[in-house]
């Protein structure tokens, strides 16, 4: 992560066409290879959790290859402009933007795992609560860490959160399809 030495994120960087190319590739491989890793693990219901950290992954950086891609083009050169800190780098922003672009595309149910009741009617992702969604996620991503839980006067052991394996698997699925139609969208050299 790029930090000041005082140890604040850069708010903007500025970078290459050549290189903001490369990065919009990578971070479009690293989202195949998770989805890819998801679909594989996700016949094993004992893995689901794993499963669905994974997943979350993936959809964070979905949220960061969107936020790429509207980089703006400096006039004055042949630079691109990250707004570093605030998107790039920014974990509630980048979910906040694969979420609104799921919700527009009629994938809502790509990021609820664990919402089997959940109406796609009832749902828009301009009234969603992005720190309640980010708080479940990263609930998810508990998997990957211990930690504790302060209850009242007392600590507990943080517990995974439940995950429906139907919901993670139909949201692997529908992502899957999202982003194989999302290459078409990315920009490639001229």
């Amino acid at each position: 992560m790029l930090e000041t030495t005082d140890g604040h994120k850069y708010t903007c960087v500025h970078v290459t066409q050549e290189l903001w190319l490369e990065l919009i590739q990578r971070t479009y491989d690293g989202i195949v290879s998770k989805i890819n890793a998801c679909k594989k693990f996700s016949d094993y219901p004992e893995h689901k959790t794993v499963v669905a950290g994974l997943y979350t992954y993936a959809i964070e950086e979905f949220g960061k290859l969107l936020i790429l891609k509207d980089c703006r083009r400096l006039k004055s050169s042949n630079k691109r402009e990250i707004v570093y800190g605030d998107r790039f780098a920014n974990h509630d922003e980048k979910f906040k933007q694969a979420n609104l672009y799921l919700e527009n595309s009629n994938h809502e149910k790509s990021f609820l795992l664990n919402t089997p009741s959940f109406s796609s009617k009832s749902f828009s992702a301009q009234n969603l609560n992005v720190k309640k969604v980010i708080a479940d996620q990263i609930a998810r991503l508990s998997v990957f860490y211990s930690d504790l839980d302060e209850v009242g006067s007392e600590y507990k052991v943080t517990r995974t959160s439940v995950v429906n394996e139907k919901a993670l698997k139909d949201a692997i699925v529908g992502f899957s399809d999202v982003i194989e139609d999302f290459k078409k969208l990315l920009p490639t050299k001229t």
